[in-house]
């Protein structure tokens, strides 16, 4: 049964679960639009293209996790892997 003696909210946790919430959309955004770029490097970017596609998608992992263990900024690693695959992406399908 429902137990009638719960306290009021907290507001801490309340705060640090909703920064938690925030920090990993904001990762999760950038990795995602990493990939998307990357997959059009791949696709439109020739034998250059893939291996660079192929490479950062890789590199996007290491973003996120380095991103995920960041105290000040959680969108540093990986949008520097999207700033990279968008450079990619300039380089390689033109």
């Amino acid at each position: 049964m429902a137990d009638g003696s719960s306290k009021a909210m907290d507001y801490n946790d309340h705060e640090n679960t909703y920064e938690g919430f925030i920090k990993f959309s904001t990762i999760a955004a950038a990795v995602v639009l990493t990939w998307i770029v990357c997959l059009a490097a791949i696709a439109f970017g020739g034998t250059a293209g893939s291996v660079l596609g192929t490479i950062l998608i890789i590199l996007s992992f290491g973003g996120a996790v380095m991103g995920a263990v960041s105290k000040k900024s959680a969108i540093t690693a990986p949008g520097v892997v999207l700033a990279l695959s968008l450079l990619a992406l300039a380089v390689t399908a033109s």
